[in-house]
């Protein structure tokens, strides 16, 4: 089983505010076709590793969450998902399929959200 880190997820009560300063004061690159205006956006990390921002409210929630999550990419996710369920960890969105792949999302012990996916290949 393998595991990349693959975007670092903000949540903001302004995105469209957050995004310019990624993309205007930062110079990051929008990725126009991914993001989802006004509240959901993917500015691209340029190391592979993206920053996702969305607004808040719209983002899975738990204590310790912070406005914070990580995203990881796994290949196997089934045995991924069956791992952290084991593990005892907190399933904060049970197992999804969706048109681009699957996801799930569980708390790590301090609550913060680690959201983990398969892309469709």
């Amino acid at each position: 089983m393998k595991a990349k880190l693959d975007s670092i997820n903000l949540v903001s009560d302004n995105p469209c505010e957050l995004k310019d300063f990624y993309v205007d004061v930062l110079n990051f690159e929008l990725d126009e076709q991914r993001s989802h205006a006004p509240g959901f956006f993917l500015i691209k990390g340029g190391t592979g590793c993206n920053i996702l921002i969305q607004q808040n409210g719209n983002a899975q929630t738990a204590p310790g969450n912070n406005g914070f999550e990580i995203g990881i990419e796994v290949d196997l996710f089934d045995q991924y998902f069956e791992r952290l369920t084991q593990s005892g960890c907190q399933i904060v969105a049970d197992k999804q399929q969706m048109g681009w792949g699957k996801g799930a999302a569980v708390a790590d012990p301090e609550g913060h959200i680690i959201n983990i996916y398969e892309y469709r290949r």
